[in-house]
């Protein structure tokens, strides 16, 4: 009986471990489903990652849009043609510079330089005609006089100027102009004869010349330039012809010896500087045609007296002449 009852105990105990083991294996089963819920979680993010992943992929592209601005970089090569065009017809618009330095020759004798040729005679011109005969022979101290052959047009760009050995200068007929420093500062300039055919005397044109005595301006000149013949220190006397119309400003300034002087008709304006530092100025005669006397046209002339303007419309600046002259008008 004893056995009996133990073998049930047994039983039951076996029993009873058996159910715990099967509720521990519920228990476990659920706590399962969170474990898979994560994993799945994990899974479904990492499809999240796959589409940033490509990316990258997708600025591929961008990459190349540098490849599509190409073309615009060769746009300066195609405006580079257009901008050289207008250098090319430079060279058409400069016969004056290759007539100007044609072929000139120099040749010396007892004191006299005759230049011959045709053309503009500027300062590049007679450099070249310099180098190309040779000067040598001449005595460094020995005053020199000028003479200019037929052929010549026109003498500009200060062609003789600072040519301190100068002291006179024949000019042929046929020149019609000269022109921009054309003898300025030729210290020892004494003397000049203008041809009838010369219309213009150009600015600065025989400035500085200040041992320049006197000067005759032919009919036919039609302008005087700026400064034309300032600071002319030992001009005494100048003639302007009655073609004359128009006298640039400062065209006689320093002009220190200059006693006399009378303006044409047919001059409209007497500018500002025409005859200022004129300090030999005794007088001064002005035509009908005059309307206007700009500043400082007479400044400092302080031994002219007196002055008459005879156009009474005429309009004349308050400081056109010093407070020494009496303007009559």
């Amino acid at each position: 009986m004893r056995k009996r009852a133990l073998s049930v105990l047994l039983c039951a105990a076996l029993i009873l471990s058996l159910a715990a083991c099967g509720g521990g294996q519920a228990g476990s089963g659920t706590t399962q489903p969170p474990a898979e819920s994560t994993t799945s979680g994990q899974q479904a993010a990492e499809p999240d990652k796959e589409p940033e992943s490509t990316k990258p992929e997708e600025t591929e592209p961008a990459e190349t849009q540098p490849e599509e601005t190409k073309p615009a970089e060769t746009e300066p090569e195609e405006i580079d043609p257009d901008v050289s065009q207008p250098a090319e017809p430079e060279p058409e618009d400069t016969p004056p510079a290759d007539e100007g330095s044609g072929e000139f020759t120099l040749t010396y004798e007892n004191g006299v330089v005759t230049i011959s040729g045709k053309g503009v005679l500027n300062w590049d011109a007679l450099q070249m005609a310099h180098r190309d005969n040779s000067m040598e022979e001449i005595p460094s101290e020995v005053q020199l006089q000028y003479v200019l052959e037929a052929g010549v047009t026109k003498i500009t760009d200060s062609a003789f100027s600072e040519n301190i050995r100068m002291t006179s200068i024949t000019i042929p007929e046929g020149v019609t102009e000269i022109g921009y420093d054309a003898f300025g500062d030729c210290t020892g300039l004494t003397s000049v004869i203008i041809p009838e055919s010369v219309k213009k005397i150009g600015d600065d044109a025989f400035s500085g010349c200040t041992a320049l005595t006197s000067v005759t301006i032919p009919e036919g000149v039609t302008e005087i330039g700026d400064s034309a013949f300032f600071d002319c220190a030992s001009l005494t006397n100048v003639a302007i012809p009655e073609s004359v119309t128009e006298i640039g400003s400062g065209v006689f300034g320093r002009c220190a010896s200059l006693t006399s002087v009378t303006i044409p008709e047919g001059v409209t304006e007497i500018k500002t500087n025409t005859f200022a530092d004129c300090t030999g100025l005794t007088s001064v005669t002005i035509p009908a045609s005059v309307t206007k006397i700009s500043g400082f046209a007479f400044n400092r002339c302080t031994v002219l007296t007196s002055v008459t303007i005879p156009n009474p419309d005429a309009e004349v600046a308050e400081n056109a002449f010093p407070a020494n002259v009496t303007v009559n008008q």
